[in-house]
């Protein structure tokens, strides 16, 4: 009986654990609608991870020339690395929740463990490129970006972009996804440029509903390349612009 009790009380323990809904609006981390911590982006490859009382407690930047994110400890001087994906911030987020990451005062020492027995091992891609957990340092291997070729077609053929998907004539010849996210200063939008069969090529980012600049990675060469924005174009338009700009230039 008492086995069964113990059981019963461990289930009901998950399941609430598991029942947190985690947010992440305005830069800020909602566990049940309730603040939880700050992950605030500085700039469109930049992010400061701060607990409730504004202390900043891990500091984290895309490493250049990758498709990776550093991760700072401040108060360790430990490193991570997580894969720069879309949506990042709310993907770290749920990570910081469910390893109980942050305290009122700063870090949790057995959370920080735990994330570092997950990302502390520096990825196979930048293996030889940048300094490890024991300092090791190297040179890279990815400094002329990724190696590809665009789809091969009848360049002389009409575009078509549909919804997520772009073509040439008859031919697939790419796909994109858009997201957006709250940063300073208003909403961000994020494309994402891919190859029919997933590649990513190229991503590019400006601020929703503010007159200034499309900024644009190309990975095969590591370029950011910048691009007017308007706010009379919606944020399909922009990607045909944006796709026009990497057809033109054979990124696509």
């Amino acid at each position: 009986m008492k086995k069964i009790l113990i059981i019963f009380l461990l289930l009901m323990f998950g399941q609430n654990l598991f029942a947190q809904k985690v947010t992440y609006k305005d830069g800020t981390i909602l566990v049940d609608e309730k603040p939880y911590g700050y992950i605030k982006k500085q700039a469109w490859d930049k992010f400061s991870v701060q607990t409730l009382g504004n202390k900043e407690v891990m500091f984290v930047k895309l490493i250049q020339d990758t498709e990776y994110y550093e991760v700072i400890f401040r108060g360790s001087g430990k490193k991570a690395y997580m894969e720069a994906i879309i949506g990042f911030g709310k993907s770290l987020a749920k990570i910081l929740v469910q390893k109980n990451m942050l305290t009122a005062d700063g870090i949790n020492a057995e959370g920080e463990r735990y994330f570092l027995q997950d990302y502390g091992t520096v990825p196979a891609p930048l293996q030889g490129q940048i300094k490890g957990q024991s300092g090791e340092t190297g040179t890279s291997n990815r400094a002329n970006g990724i190696e590809y070729l665009p789809v091969q077609r009848d360049r002389s053929q009409p575009l078509y972009f549909l919804y997520e998907e772009i073509k040439q004539g008859t031919v697939d010849i790419a796909k994109y996804e858009i997201d957006t996210e709250t940063v300073t200063g208003g909403m961000q939008v994020n494309q994402v440029f891919m190859l029919p069969d997933g590649l990513k090529v190229a991503q590019a980012n400006y601020l929703q509903g503010q007159d200034g600049s499309i900024q644009i990675l190309t990975l095969r060469d590591n370029r950011v390349h910048t691009l007017p924005y308007s706010t009379d174009k919606n944020d399909v338009q922009i990607a045909e612009i944006i796709a026009r700009f990497l057809i033109g230039r054979n990124y696509l």
